[in-house]
């Protein structure tokens, strides 16, 4: 304004003493959360936040991204990116999915929208080997909002007496007749992975799997983990998924009957299993360490074991 000095315009002056005082950082637990947050000291005319910066939420976004149940339906919502993705079976939509006109093709109930159920006469279809990795598990949460706890739920140390109903989300590598493999991610049941890997291996890998994507999606919401509408390139536990695939090429074939039988059995096919091997542990015999090399060897032993069994 007119008639204002320079001195005025200066603002307020500060000692040298004070001049000299540096804002400092210090990590430290909000009491009101397990987060992490960083302590900043005060500055300016009413001071910076206390909290602030690494470990500020952001909220997340619920999509609805499947239902189950003709009657008491129930709904499969997204919270978070697909990249770092929680999912949660509960009675509500987001709001824009239509309640009235639900797509078939979203439900989960129906056998046609699952692979895990489909079979060859008597034999499952696609077995564990076609089983490339785990990308989410939905089940029904302890209360209204979703959270951490609802981990409890599917801890299969924890007793029960019954199981919460639980649908894991599975990419499938699915070859067509011209040996060409196409990937598909379908919503499958706790039977389905339990009828391939067994009730306890699959009770703890549901598990397992959905304590990795919550830790995925707190990373998300924090600000910890680049996160994007995109299926992740890495599966929850990819450790145990392929270890699943190298037991199944270690599996021996069910024996055929009597009459089927060719009066002169094929020989084990060492360069064939060898290439089915490298194929499920995604390296070249090249890249494979020693260590990898002689544990190849013991599983190789193994598979000809049981095959001139």
């Amino acid at each position: 304004a007119e008639g204002t000095s320079a001195q005025d315009n200066a603002g307020p002056t500060t000692t040298s003493k004070e001049a000299q005082v540096k804002p400092v950082t210090v990590k430290q637990e909000n009491p009101d959360s397990s987060r992490l947050f960083v302590l900043a000291s005060q500055e300016g005319e009413y001071g910076a936040p206390l909290y602030g910066g690494l470990g500020q939420e952001v909220e997340s976004e619920k999509t609805t991204v499947g239902w189950t149940g003709q009657v008491r339906t129930k709904y499969i919502n997204r919270y978070g990116k697909k990249s770092a993705a929680r999912y949660r079976l509960e009675n509500y939509t987001d709001g824009k999915y239509d309640e009235n006109d639900r797509p078939e093709v979203d439900n989960v109930s129906n056998q046609d929208n699952r692979l895990g159920d489909h079979k060859i006469g008597t034999k499952l279809r696609y077995t564990r080997r076609h089983m490339r990795c785990l990308y989410g598990v939905a089940w029904e949460g302890k209360g209204f909002e979703p959270s951490e706890h609802d981990l409890d739920l599917l801890n299969p140390d924890t007793p029960r007496k019954r199981w919460v109903q639980t649908y894991v989300l599975v990419a499938w590598e699915t070859p067509d007749n011209d040996g060409k493999v196409t990937t598909k991610v379908k919503w499958e049941t706790r039977s389905a992975l339990r009828a391939r890997w067994g009730s306890k291996q699959a009770d703890k890998a549901i598990y397992e799997a959905a304590c990795a994507a919550e830790t995925r999606y707190d990373e998300g919401i924090t600000g910890r983990r680049i996160t994007n509408d995109r299926m992740p390139s890495v599966g929850l536990n990819d450790e145990f998924m392929r270890h699943m695939r190298e037991q199944s090429v270690l599996a021996p074939k069910s024996a055929a009957p009597e009459r089927a039988r060719s009066a002169t059995p094929k020989e084990f096919n060492l360069q064939t299993w060898k290439n089915l091997y490298l194929e499920m542990v995604e390296k070249r015999f090249e890249d494979l360490s020693p260590d990898e090399q002689a544990s190849m060897l013991v599983a190789c032993m193994k598979a000809k074991d049981l095959y001139n069994s």
